[in-house]
C-alpha cells in the first residue's frame, strides 16, 4: 500500500502538482520508505520555496544516512536559499567528498560564492563543473561571474560555447547587454536582426536596439524603433538620445531633465545631460552631473568613463586613472583563446608579461612614449603590426609583436596587461610625465622623401574615417591653404593624409593644387613611410589624429586642430603647448568660424618660428 501511495506521489511530483506530492510525501514519513521518502519530500519543498522546512526533513534524513550526498546537496541548496551560507557550504564540500563525480554541487558552489560576491571562487567551480560537462546553464553561469569582475571578453567567449537553440530569454538579454557594454552595436543589431519576430518586439530589446542604432547614426531606424516603444517615459529618453545625435541640445536637455525623475532612467539621464555640458564646454557642470549619475548607480561604466575623461583631462591623473580602470578594454582574439591571464596587481609587472595595445593606432603612439623612460623594464609589446618594424628599430631593448607574429613566443609569458594600465602606473601624476620626456627618439636617416627646396615644407592631414567623429573634427584642405595665401610662393604642401582625398583634391583652385604635393604613398599601410615622410617636412599642420602623434613622437614641430569639446581627447587638455609632445602646439575651434582663427594663429606662430 505504501508503495502505491508513493507511487502515487511521485507522479503529481512529476507533473509538477507539488502541493499534492508534498501531501502525499507527509502522510508516509512513517512508513518502511522513510529514508526515500524524506529525500524526495525535501527535493518537492525546495521546489516549492519552502526551504526552512526542507532543511528539516533533509537533516533527519542524513541522520539516518549520513553518506546519502545527494541529500546532502539538497540540504546545501536549502541552506544557501535562506542565506546560511556557512552551513551550505560545509554541506556542499561534505557532499563533494564522499562523491565527487556529482558535478552539479561543483556548480551549486558557484551559485553559493557568486550570491556572496565571490566571483573569482564561483568562476572556480563553475570551470569545474564544466570540465565534467559542458552544460550551457554551467557556461552562462561562469560568464555572468566573468562580466561580474569586469571581464567581458572571457564572457563573450564563454557564450560562443552555447548552442543557440539553449538560448534562454535571459540569456538573449545577457548577450545584448554584453555586446553592448563592448560597443559593438553592428554585432548586437545583427544578432537581434536573427531573433524570432516576437522576441524582436520585446521592450527591453528594443530600448537596447535604440541605443546601437544612435551609436552607428541609423538615425531613421532609430526614429522607427523609438515609435514601437510603449513607455512614455522611456521613449521620451530615447528621443533625448535622438536630439542630443543632432545636436539638437536645447530638446535634448528638455528631454533627459524630464526623464531623470523616472527611478529608473535617472542614472542615464543625468550621464547624458553630462555629455551634452561637456560637448558645450561646460566642463563643471559636465562633472556635477556624471557624479549625480554615479550617485543614482555607482557602478554605471559609462559615467565613469566621462569622469575619468574629464578629470585627466584638468590633469588630476590620480583621481582620473582610478575612473579610466572601468573603461571597455578590448582584447584581440589571439589573447582572449590564449592561456594568459590579465596582470592585476598596482605595481608594474615582470616581464614575463605582455604589455598589450588598446584602442586607434595614435593612442598606441601616445603610450609608447613610456619606452623614453629610462626605469622601464624591457617588457614586451603587443602592437598594430604597422608599428613593429617602426619600434623595433627605435628600441631594440624590447621587443615587439603583432597578433600575426607572436605565436611561436607565447610560452614566455604569464600574463596581459594593458599599456594604458601601465601607462597610469608610471605616470601618477603630472611631475613624472618627464620621465617620458627626456629624449625624442631619433628617426633612422633615410634618403630624402621630399626634393630640396628653398620653400618651407608644410605637411597637412584634415580629416579623420571615423563617422561619429567626422562631423565636430574634419577641417577642410582648401580652408589651411587659403590661409597661406598671402605667402602662397614661399610654401610647400606636403600630403600627409591617407585615404581617398580625390575630392579634396578636386575642390582646391588652381593656384592651390599647384603648391599641393602628394607622393601617392600608402600612408594608412606604411606608417614608417609616414614617419619619414613627416620628417622631412619642416612643419606639420593636421587634425588630432595618428598624424599628430607621429609628428610628436620624432619631435617634429606639429600645430593640431581640434574641437574644443566635441570628441576631443583628454590629453590635448587645454590647448597651447602639449606636455607630452614639447614641439607640438594644440589650437582648439568651435566652429567654421573659429577654425579659421586657428589658421592665422599658426600662420602667426610659424613666421615667428621663421624669423
Amino acid at each position: 500500500m505504501s508503495q502505491e501511495q508513493l507511487n502515487k506521489a511521485i507522479a503529481f511530483h512529476q507533473k509538477n502538482q507539488l502541493n499534492k506530492a508534498i501531501k502525499l510525501y507527509e502522510s508516509l514519513l512513517t512508513s518502511s520508505l522513510e529514508a526515500q521518502v524524506r529525500f524526495l519530500l525535501g527535493t518537492a519543498l525546495i521546489q516549492n520555496k519552502n526551504f526552512l522546512k526542507a532543511t528539516d526533513i533533509l537533516e533527519t534524513l542524513i541522520e539516518i544516512e549520513p553518506t546519502n550526498f545527494h541529500a546532502l546537496s539538497n540540504l546545501a541548496i536549502a541552506h544557501m536559499e535562506v542565506e546560511n551560507y556557512n552551513l551550505s557550504e560545509s554541506y556542499f564540500k561534505k557532499s563533494i567528498k564522499i562523491n565527487p563525480n556529482f558535478y552539479h554541487n561543483f556548480n551549486n558552489l558557484g551559485n553559493l560564492y557568486f550570491k556572496q560576491k565571490k566571483y573569482l571562487d564561483s568562476i572556480q567551480y563553475y570551470s569545474q563543473a564544466i570540465k565534467f560537462d559542458k552544460q550551457p546553464d554551467f557556461i552562462f553561469n561562469r560568464a555572468k561571474a566573468f562580466v561580474k569582475l569586469d571581464k567581458p571578453n572571457q564572457a563573450e567567449k564563454d557564450l560562443t560555447n552555447i548552442p543557440v537553440n539553449f538560448y534562454t530569454d535571459e540569456l538573449i538579454v545577457f548577450k545584448v547587454d554584453l555586446l553592448l557594454s563592448q560597443e559593438k552595436y553592428q554585432v548586437m543589431l545583427d544578432f537581434i536582426s536573427s531573433l524570432e519576430s516576437n522576441l524582436k518586439n520585446n521592450q527591453e530589446l528594443i530600448e537596447k536596439k535604440i541605443t546601437a542604432e544612435i551609436h552607428l547614426s541609423k538615425l531613421d531606424e532609430a526614429i522607427q524603433s523609438i515609435d514601437m516603444l510603449k513607455c512614455l517615459d522611456t521613449k521620451n529618453f530615447y528621443r533625448g538620445l535622438y536630439c542630443f545625435k543632432k545636436f539638437n541640445y536645447e530638446e535634448a536637455i528638455s528631454l533627459f531633465k524630464e526623464a531623470s525623475t523616472n527611478s529608473i532612467l535617472a542614472p542615464q539621464a543625468l550621464n547624458n545631460l553630462g555629455l551634452i555640458y561637456r560637448d558645450t564646454g561646460h566642463i563643471d557642470k559636465a562633472i556635477t552631473f556624471f557624479e549625480r549619475a554615479l550617485s543614482k548607480n555607482s557602478s554605471l561604466k559609462q559615467a565613469k568613463i566621462n569622469m575619468a575623461v574629464m578629470l585627466l583631462r584638468k590633469m588630476n591623473f590620480n583621481e582620473g586613472w582610478k575612473f579610466y580602470n572601468s573603461r571597455y578594454k578590448s582584447l584581440p582574439k589571439i589573447i582572449l583563446e590564449s592561456k594568459l591571464t590579465e596582470y592585476e596587481y598596482d605595481y608594474p609587472p615582470n616581464t614575463d608579461c605582455l604589455i598589450i595595445y588598446e584602442q586607434g593606432l595614435g593612442d598606441q603612439f601616445f603610450y609608447l612614449q613610456l619606452l623614453n623612460n629610462q626605469k622601464l623594464p624591457n617588457y614586451s609589446f603587443l602592437i598594430d603590426k604597422r608599428l613593429v618594424s617602426l619600434y623595433s628599430e627605435r628600441y631594440p631593448e624590447s621587443n615587439f609583436y603583432s597578433t600575426e607574429s607572436i605565436d611561436n613566443d607565447f610560452d614566455k609569458f604569464k600574463h596581459y596587461f594593458f599599456i594604458a594600465d601601465l601607462f597610469a602606473q608610471f605616470i601618477p601624476n603630472v611631475e613624472s610625465i618627464s620621465s617620458i620626456l627626456l629624449s625624442h627618439p631619433q628617426i633612422k636617416p633615410n634618403p630624402p622623401v621630399l626634393s630640396s627646396s628653398k620653400k618651407l615644407k608644410i605637411g597637412l592631414s584634415w580629416k579623420t574615417s571615423k563617422k561619429d567623429s567626422s562631423q565636430g573634427k574634419n577641417i577642410s584642405l582648401n580652408e589651411i591653404i587659403e590661409s597661406f595665401k598671402d605667402c602662397i610662393d614661399s610654401v610647400q604642401f606636403v600630403n600627409l593624409q591617407y585615404g581617398d582625398i580625390d575630392s579634396d583634391i578636386f575642390s582646391l583652385s588652381s593656384t592651390n593644387k599647384k603648391v599641393f604635393l602628394d607622393s601617392k604613398a600608402d600612408l594608412f599601410n606604411n606608417i614608417e613611410g609616414l614617419a619619414h615622410l613627416i620628417n622631412d617636412c619642416d612643419i606639420v599642420i593636421t587634425i588630432g589624429n595618428v598624424t599628430a602623434h607621429v609628428a610628436g613622437s620624432i619631435g617634429k614641430r606639429c600645430y593640431v586642430l581640434t574641437p574644443r569639446y566635441f570628441k576631443t581627447v583628454w590629453y590635448w587638455h587645454n590647448g597651447g603647448q602639449s606636455i607630452w609632445y614639447p614641439n607640438t602646439n594644440i589650437q582648439f575651434f568651435e566652429d567654421s568660424h573659429s577654425i579659421k582663427n586657428c589658421l592665422e594663429v599658426i600662420k602667426q606662430l610659424i613666421k615667428n618660428d621663421c624669423n
